[in-house]
């Protein structure tokens, strides 16, 4: 377990990565995931809003890196399959969707 190898913050929110995290059932090898939290000012409580992850079923380390970076989140699995295995990858998603309650 490597919860919280890499942890990147923008406004209220916070990604939170376990690239070692086992995600897809029946699968030996560690895709990787990356957790959204948020602040909730009113409460002062943080809560867990949604994980992310790619079901490649494959050992990704998906979340070996994250950042926040422009209108984005920006994703890194050095581990992924591409065109050749172990080349890596690395994901954006648009963080506007990412940082809505």
């Amino acid at each position: 377990n490597s919860f919280g190898a890499a942890l990147a913050s923008f406004d209220r929110a916070l990604l939170v990565s376990d690239p070692d995290k086992i995600v897809a059932e029946g699968t030996a090898n560690s895709t990787g995931i990356v957790y959204r939290y948020r602040f909730n000012e009113t409460v002062g409580l943080v809560t867990s809003l949604q994980r992310l992850f790619r079901q490649s079923g494959g050992p990704d380390n998906f979340g070996w890196s994250v950042a926040f970076q422009g209108d984005g989140v920006v994703i890194g699995a050095p581990s992924a399959f591409t065109v050749n295995p172990g080349n890596g990858n690395v994901y954006l998603m648009a963080a506007d969707r990412l940082l809505v309650d």
